[in-house]
């Protein structure tokens, strides 16, 4: 009696505790391509290359900011900048325009640059003239 006891109560505040790697809720590539990091910092390694519209699962927020998401998609877990993800599903330019797209037969290093690019690319307004 008392072993059955003991394991439902170890079974509920097992079951009541916040699981590590729970889902806090899905979001979307916006970019044309972008990457998921091993850690949250645009020179850090790139674990994988995902393209526009692709579903990230986000984990959480890095503690240091909210400028990035902790994230899996498929296989990778790792960290995603969050301005470079949308709640909905966008319209993408692959998607969009498919056939022009699939003609320009693109490979992984090239997904990758272009992953790239949008990670290190610098957004903001232009402060010439002030």
């Amino acid at each position: 009696m008392r072993m059955t006891l003991l394991l439902t109560i170890i079974v509920f505040f097992l079951s009541n505790k916040t699981r590590k790697g729970e889902i806090e809720k899905i979001v979307y590539m916006k970019n044309i391509f972008g990457q998921i990091h091993k850690s949250p910092n645009i020179h850090a390694q790139a674990l994988s290359t995902i393209s526009c519209g692709h579903p990230i699962e986000v984990l959480g927020r890095d503690a240091g900011s909210d400028e990035w998401f902790h994230a899996k998609t498929g296989i990778y877990e790792g960290y995603v900048q969050a301005d470079q993800t949308v709640d909905k599903r966008p319209s993408c330019f692959q998607k969009k325009y498919s056939k022009f797209f699939d003609k320009m037969e693109l490979g992984p290093t090239d997904f990758y640059r272009w992953g790239k690019l949008h990670t290190l690319f610098l957004r903001g307004a232009s402060k010439a003239g002030q």
